[in-house]
């Protein structure tokens, strides 16, 4: 049996996702189209140079491979992220 809790009404107010509606798309999303999906939330940050494959997984392995040969600044983007706030 599942069972939801509802957060409080300040919560949701200020929350990036607002319903549960909402949370179950974005979730269907990255089941249903995942490089698609992870590809767009890549892009909101700066990347020195893009990935040639957003990801790649053998789970049998343990080999599991996230934005190949991508190359970031990870203080860069949080010192963009505490500026825009």
């Amino acid at each position: 049996m599942k069972k939801l809790f509802k957060p409080s009404s300040e919560f949701s107010k200020n929350s990036k996702i607002k319903s549960i509606d909402e949370y179950n798309n974005l979730y269907e999303n990255s089941i249903s189209d995942k490089k698609n999906f992870w590809n767009e939330k890549a892009e909101r940050i700066d990347w020195i140079e893009k990935w040639d494959k957003s990801y790649d997984y053998d789970f049998v392995n343990g080999n599991i491979k996230w934005f190949e040969n991508g190359k970031l600044n990870v203080s860069y983007n949080s010192t963009l992220l505490l500026l825009i706030r």
